[in-house]
């Protein structure tokens, strides 16, 4: 009995199942290794960076794209000023060129005031910008007249005679909402004064619709006088005819620029929208051409001129988050292998055998210096220019004549840029001319490093749609070169384009 009992002992002893220690075996359940979820991590982490990147980058491109075309609608904006204060300009030095030439025959025969009445008639005809011509003497009694109703009248002088008047000078005054007058005192005798009065059309200072058609929609032209009285409009008119521009918000900035600055371009915001102004004045006239153009703000304008590029942005970067997407997904469930038990591990790679020493690279050739600039000479260019556009003078029998001198006019620019806008240039002023005038084309150095191209024609300074945007492409080019172009008319009628250019020549 006692073997027996030992030997159940010992088949207890012996049963696995029954063992103590078995109940507290450790698990063999294989566990992730870290290396795959550092690497889904990293590929997160990558996907992540270059989708910030990818957007931040897009995003700045089309925000400094829209900054460079608004750069180009402030820069034809300002044009549009400058060529609508060179039209009112040009209207009012041909009514005053009138004015003198009454004054002239006047003071040689005083008392001729029937032969005056009839350069009067004479002159309303060949000026159409002029209503009507009038010679009151200083008690304001109508002694020659183009209205033959108010011969022999007495008028009220009190408003002309507001502002100071001064011998052989043209004052202009708003009279009302639909006229304008121009007061010129002529001395008769030592003691006696006259006064001729003109009354001018105020819509023949506003630009030619021409100048309008290629502005965006809304855009309008303002022309005041420096105290803000409002003397014409164009476009889209919202001002009443006759008010002030004096307190308005549109004003505001040429006050602020006097007297340091006679043209600039300057935002105006407002609650839902902005408005753009640029403004151009000239001493030699009191009058300021304001150019106004309505716009969203510019977040708002931003968003719907690059709505294209932004939707193209979107879906590239949605398909990049995809991608990262995908690949983080796939390094997560990557299969790992798992080494069977008892396997030993595989020894450690040996040491890669020392690479022998590199021989020292190859010293490399110095960069070479930068090509200098290339030079044009403006002198060569205007006269193959004049011999390119010589049959469009033999069409219109226009004698040319050229005034370049003898040293070059070197410049550093490119030449076909350059040419291009000499040639919308020249063209314009071919264009224009009448028929017979000469044409007279000046270059010179004016200062040490600048060159000054002086172009006069007896047209205007404005004409068609075609000529009006091409002027305006040749102002864009030429401020590109560090030039510019402006307008003036000289004392024959005509019209003078200057352009002025950097110099390319040594110090």
């Amino acid at each position: 009995m006692k073997r027996s009992s030992t030997r159940s002992q010992a088949l207890h002893c012996t049963n696995p199942l029954r063992r103590p220690a078995d109940v507290n075996a450790p698990s063999h359940a294989p566990a992730r290794p870290r290396a795959i979820h550092a690497t889904s991590a990293r590929i997160l982490a990558c996907g992540l960076a270059l989708l910030l990147a990818v957007g931040a980058g897009g995003l700045a491109l089309l925000w400094h794209a829209q900054a460079q075309l608004e750069q180009r609608e402030r820069q034809q904006l300002a044009m549009l000023a400058h060529l609508a204060q060179a039209h009112a300009a040009a209207v009012l030095d041909a009514s005053e060129r009138t004015l003198d030439q009454l004054a002239s025959d006047l003071v040689q025969a005083p008392d001729a005031w029937s032969s005056l009445q009839a350069m009067q008639y004479q002159a309303l005809r060949s000026q159409p910008a002029l209503r009507g011509l009038a010679l009151v003497d200083m008690q304001g009694l109508v002694l020659a007249t183009t209205t033959p109703a108010d011969l022999g009248q007495r008028v009220d002088l009190r408003p002309l005679l507001a502002q100071p008047l001064q011998d052989g000078r043209t004052t202009l005054s708003a009279s009302g909402a639909d006229r304008l007058t121009l007061v010129r005192r002529v001395r008769l005798a030592p003691q006696a004064y006259a006064l001729l009065i003109a009354q001018l059309d105020p819509g023949a200072l506003a630009p030619p619709p021409a100048l309008l058609h290629a502005s965006p929609p809304g855009t309008q032209v303002l022309l005041a006088r420096p105290d803000g009285s409002l003397l014409a409009q164009a476009g889209a008119a919202t001002l009443p005819p006759g008010g002030s521009l004096h307190g308005h918000a549109l004003f505001a900035p040429y006050l602020a620029a006097q007297p340091a600055s006679a043209h600039g371009v300057a935002e105006i915001p407002g609650p839902t929208s902005v408005e753009w102004v640029a403004w151009q004045s000239a001493a030699a006239h009191p009058v300021v051409a304001l150019a106004v153009q309505p716009g969203a703000p510019r977040l708002q304008r931003w968003l719907t001129a690059q709505r294209q590029p932004l939707a193209s942005l979107g879906a590239g970067l949605a398909l990049l988050a995809l991608a990262t997407a995908i690949a983080w997904r796939g390094a997560r469930q990557r299969p790992w292998a798992q080494p069977a038990p008892g396997t030993p591990e595989p020894p450690p790679p040996a040491p890669p055998p020392a690479a022998a020493p590199e021989p020292p690279a190859p010293a490399l050739p110095a960069p070479a210096a930068p090509a200098p600039p290339a030079t044009v000479d403006v002198r060569d260019l205007l006269e193959d220019l004049a011999t390119e556009l010589s049959p469009q003078l033999e069409r219109k029998r226009l004698p040319l004549k050229l005034q370049l001198g003898t040293a070059p006019l070197p410049l550093a620019a490119p030449a076909e840029p350059l040419a291009q806008a000499l040639r919308q240039v020249l063209a314009h002023a071919i264009a224009s001319a009448p028929e017979g005038q000469t044409l007279r084309i000046a270059a010179d150095a004016d200062a040490p490093q600048a060159l000054h191209i002086a172009i006069h024609t007896h047209g205007p300074a404005t004409g068609p749609t075609a000529h009006a945007q091409a002027l305006r492409e040749a102002y864009q080019v030429l401020q590109a070169q560090g030039g510019g172009i402006d307008a003036t008319v000289d004392a024959e009628g005509g019209t003078v384009f200057h352009v002025r250019l950097p110099s390319a020549a040594p110090d």
